[in-house]
Order: structure tokens, then C-alpha cells, then sequence
């Protein structure tokens, strides 16, 4: 009986865990359906983009301030991956004015 619960107790007798999903890859199925959507978006920009460079009115305007250097109103930078769209400026507002030095930090 004393051989019994020992056996009982062993790590031998544990049942298995089921092994955990990483969490942190994805599927070849997803990568190809993130990649076939991303190519489709940057498809269109650049369209839009080459439509937009035919009429200069469509990318320029007077400035707010005439004593501001550069002016960006609701800047938006995105880049596209195999893994989905990194947004790495959404909506930022911002002047630089004359005579002051900006420096734009961030990670790389």
C-alpha cells in the first residue's frame, strides 16, 4: 500500500500539460492575409499620392504664422509590415519658429 502512494505522488505520474500557443508568432495563413491587405493599403496611397502631385494645391498652404519656419497640422506617418501597420505619428500638431532649434527623439 506504501508502494502505491508513492507511485501515486512520483512527477512520473503527473499528467501532461498541454503545451502552451507562443503567443508572440503568427501563422502563415495570418502573415499571408496581413501581407495581401498592407499591399492592397499602400496600393492606394500611392495613387493618392500620385494624384495628389498632379495639382500642387492639393499639398501646399500659406502658413498661420509668418514668423514660424515649418508648421505640421495633424502629421500622420505609418509603415506597413509583413506583421500589420506600425503607426509611428498619429495627429501630431506642431511649429517650429524662427530662430529655435527642435529635436525630435524617438525609437529607431
Amino acid at each position: 500500500m506504501a508502494e502505491n502512494e508513492i507511485k501515486k505522488s512520483s512527477p512520473a505520474q503527473a499528467p501532461e500539460e498541454p503545451k502552451k500557443k507562443k503567443t508572440s508568432y503568427i501563422s502563415a495563413k495570418d502573415s499571408r492575409r496581413i501581407t495581401r491587405f498592407n499591399r492592397k493599403i499602400t496600393k492606394k496611397l500611392e495613387n493618392d499620392r500620385e494624384e495628389a502631385g498632379k495639382d500642387p494645391a492639393n499639398y501646399t498652404t500659406k502658413m498661420r504664422d509668418p514668423n514660424n519656419v515649418v508648421e505640421f497640422d495633424t502629421m500622420c506617418t505609418f509603415f506597413f509590415s509583413d506583421v500589420g501597420t506600425v503607426k509611428a505619428v498619429d495627429g501630431i500638431s506642431f511649429d517650429v519658429p524662427k530662430c529655435s532649434t527642435v529635436g525630435v527623439v524617438g525609437e529607431s
